[in-house]
């Protein structure tokens, strides 16, 4: 596939597609860039979780629900949030949570 300022984009199974105007692919390509990286994952305690055999929309609300009612590690003690989200393009569940979750 060719951009319209002649660049080549090669597509891949995981890619996304951006509609919009010229500053809206310039805002997404510096997003991109700044997220395309390990080191990013690494600070945001994010992970990619790829599924095999289960469908990412159910698994995501079966967890959401376990997750909702996890108890806190000290009575009293609010809990940290962790944020589950199904990819079902890639039938993969993405999940943010602090470190010490």
């Amino acid at each position: 596939m060719t951009r319209r300022d002649g660049a080549s984009v090669a597509l891949m199974r995981t890619a996304s597609r951006i509609l919009g105007t010229e500053d809206a692919f310039e805002a997404a390509d510096r997003i991109i860039a700044q997220l395309d990286g390990e080191s990013v994952f690494a600070r945001l305690n994010f992970r990619v979780f790829p599924l095999k055999k289960a469908t990412a929309g159910a698994l995501q609300r079966t967890l959401q629900q376990i997750v909702a009612n996890r108890p806190p590690r000290v009575k009293g003690e609010t809990l940290d949030p962790i944020n589950i989200v199904a990819d079902r393009w890639v039938n993969a569940l993405l999940v943010a949570a602090t470190s010490k979750t």
